[in-house]
């Protein structure tokens, strides 16, 4: 489902930054997120809005995924692939155009809750199978923690929670 324009935003933000059709043939990577610790599998629509309200840890403009995928295991399109979210954090050793380097690597795809359900280790195979096909290239399956490291290689975040290792080898 289509949900580019329709949900959520920050008044007064200023916009990602977009990729060009050059530095899309640099992204590498498609990073996997969850939603966070707990029972909650939050909808995309209740996601973005936390993303954009006044308890965000960043000042996100709109929704930091390229895609959203629910407890059910729906699939939603929430950015186009040349935006440059900030979903990667500071990600890297610098910024370009206001954005961590990561950030220009990676498109970043989130799961709903703490652990992926059944039905979204299978769209997320599929998400993945899809956004290689359209860019006529396999792109690596990462972990948000594999990307936001510090300057000894530390993970900053546990995203996508502590069961990556479980689960990485069926969505790859």
């Amino acid at each position: 489902t289509d949900l580019r324009g329709t949900l959520p935003t920050r008044a007064g933000a200023t916009h990602y930054p977009r990729r060009s059709e050059a530095e899309m043939a640099e992204v590498a990577w498609l990073v996997w997120h969850h939603t966070g610790t707990g029972p909650a599998r939050p909808s995309v629509q209740n996601t973005a809005a936390y993303q954009v309200g006044p308890k965000a840890h960043l000042q996100f403009p709109s929704i930091a995924y390229h895609v959203y995928i629910s407890g059910l295991g729906e699939a939603f399109l929430c950015q186009d692939l040349e935006t440059v979210t900030w979903s990667q954090g500071s990600g890297g050793p610098y910024r370009k155009g206001g954005a961590g380097i990561f950030n220009w690597l990676g498109l970043a795809c989130c799961f709903a809750g703490e652990h992926p359900t059944e039905a979204q280790l299978a769209k997320m195979r599929e998400v993945g199978d899809y956004v290689d096909a359209l860019l006529g290239r396999k792109l690596q399956r990462l972990g948000h923690r594999e990307v936001s490291v510090d300057e000894q290689g530390r993970a900053l975040t546990e995203c996508p929670g502590a069961r990556l290792p479980e689960w990485r080898e069926r969505v790859a």
